[in-house]
Order: structure tokens, then C-alpha cells, then sequence
């Protein structure tokens, strides 16, 4: 299975107060350019005035912005800060370990994202990441239980059922990857990854 994990995401939940300190932190939860996020973040984190809630955001954010850039020495670093900050801020533990796949240090990526399904076991991106990072190293069954709790969150997302196809397949059970591959058509008929993987197995 190719690794596809799911991108590092921005914190959503700034309040709103001043003009100018609300430029900052609307750019720095919602902006696409990644220096803009990089700055104004910045001035969130410098600000003396900014509540440990606020900061722990800028850090996370920053830190996602540094990572789209491929920093992601600074990406972590910034998430540990968030951590440090706000050790509930699952999306944190989440995004540092996307970083920490980025890097290859595969057991820490596993123990961020383990922990970002603690805090919230109803995201389902967790479980898909610690799921790919399972399978590519080897651990098929723990890999297919992450894979399947993630589809019980989002039973209607044909690639989580394309992804534990590919995983049954890797280990040998040609009959539950096909009824996945099936599954998969049934919710995307147009899915020609699916297609050709069935008419293998059939």
C-alpha cells in the first residue's frame, strides 16, 4: 500500500477581540500561504497579552506551516510547544505525528498519534494514519483493527475500505480484501484502483 498519511491540519477555535490582533489570528488559523501563517502566529506567541489557550493554537498552527514548507525539525518543535502548552490539544499530537513519519522515527509518530486517539476517539484520522505507519511496518493485524475503527467512524469513505483491502491482501486474506474492494464500488463505482485490484482476486 502506498503511504498517503493524512496531511497535517490547522487548529480551528481563536475568539474574536481587536482588530488588529483578530488579523493575526485569523490568518494564522484560516491563511493557505504558509508565510503568512509562519508570521502571524508569530506575533500571537510574542505577545505578552495572549492567553497559554491562544499560544498553544499559534504554536500548533506555526507549526503546520513550517511542516508545508518541509521544516519539520521547526514543525515539531512547534507542536511540542503546543503540547507543552495545552497537553489536550489532540490535533497537536496528531500533526507532530505526521512530522515524526516525515522524519522516519516511526515509534514516535505511533505514540502521537496513539495519544491524539486518546483525547479524541471519534476522529477517525488518527486511527488511518497509525494504521498506515502498522502496515508499512509489517503489523497487519493491529493495522486492520486501527483501519476498521476508522471506518466505523466514517463508514461512508470508500478509500478507509481500499486502504484495509490493500492491508487483508498483504497478509493473505484474498476473501475479506475483495469484499472491501467491493464496498468500494458500491460507495465509488468509478474507482479504477478498486477495479483493478478485484478482477485480480477474481
Amino acid at each position: 500500500m502506498k503511504s498517503r498519511l493524512l496531511a497535517a491540519g490547522l487548529v480551528a477555535g481563536f475568539l474574536t477581540i481587536t482588530p488588529a490582533v483578530a488579523d493575526d489570528r485569523s490568518d494564522c488559523a484560516q491563511s493557505d500561504v504558509p508565510s503568512v501563517i509562519i508570521s502571524s502566529c508569530g506575533h500571537l506567541i510574542a505577545d505578552e497579552k495572549e492567553t497559554a489557550e491562544v499560544k498553544a493554537i499559534a504554536y500548533a498552527n506555526r507549526g503546520t506551516a513550517y511542516q508545508k514548507t518541509a521544516d519539520f525539525d521547526a514543525a515539531i518543535a512547534d507542536y511540542t510547544a503546543a503540547i507543552k502548552l495545552n497537553p489536550k490539544l489532540a490535533r497537536a499530537y496528531f500533526n507532530r505525528g505526521v512530522g515524526m513519519y516525515r522524519k522516519k522515527e516511526t515509534k514516535n509518530a505511533i505514540a502521537d498519534f496513539s495519544e491524539a486517539i486518546r483525547l479524541d476517539p471519534k476522529d477517525p484520522e488518527p486511527f488511518v494514519n497509525r494504521a498506515i505507519v502498522q502496515f508499512e511496518l509489517g503489523q497487519y493485524a493491529p493495522s486492520i483493527a486501527d483501519m476498521s475503527s476508522a471506518i466505523r467512524l466514517s463508514p461512508k469513505m470508500p478509500l478507509l475500505f481500499l486502504y484495509r483491502g490493500k492491508i487483508y491482501l498483504a497478509q493473505g486474506d484474498a476473501k475479506r480484501a475483495a469484499a472491501d474492494f467491493r464496498h468500494v464500488l458500491e460507495l465509488d463505482p468509478t474507482d479504477a484502483t478498486a477495479k483493478v485490484l478485484l478482477k485480480d482476486l477474481e
